[in-house]
């Protein structure tokens, strides 16, 4: 069980506009960044480090990245930690999560 994914429902309907920081109206969803894990998933983003720290690319070579949760399942909520590249967040699409 533990090297399951489990799927996010995600629908954001019409009624929706992207906002970073803020919940959308009547309810616990917020739009987050979807991070790559691998070539065909990609995780909300549900919380992000405002501090750059070193972390290591797939070369062992020195990268500033911003630690991260991502969320694996909602019921029950499963996170994973994760380290993101600093400029790598610009590149992610954006997906409403409930929780």
């Amino acid at each position: 069980m533990a090297n399951e994914i489990h799927e996010i429902p995600i629908s954001p309907g019409s009624l929706f506009r992207a906002d970073r920081g803020a919940p959308v109206r009547g309810g616990h969803s917020r739009f987050v960044p979807m991070v790559p894990v691998s070539q065909d998933v990609s995780l909300p983003c549900i919380w992000r480090s405002h501090a750059v720290t070193q972390g290591l690319d797939n070369s062992n070579r020195p990268i500033r990245v911003h630690e991260c949760l991502l969320l694996i399942s909602r019921d029950p909520i499963v996170t994973m930690r994760a380290e993101v590249e600093v400029d790598a967040w610009q590149n992610f699409g954006e997906a409403l999560v409930e929780w």
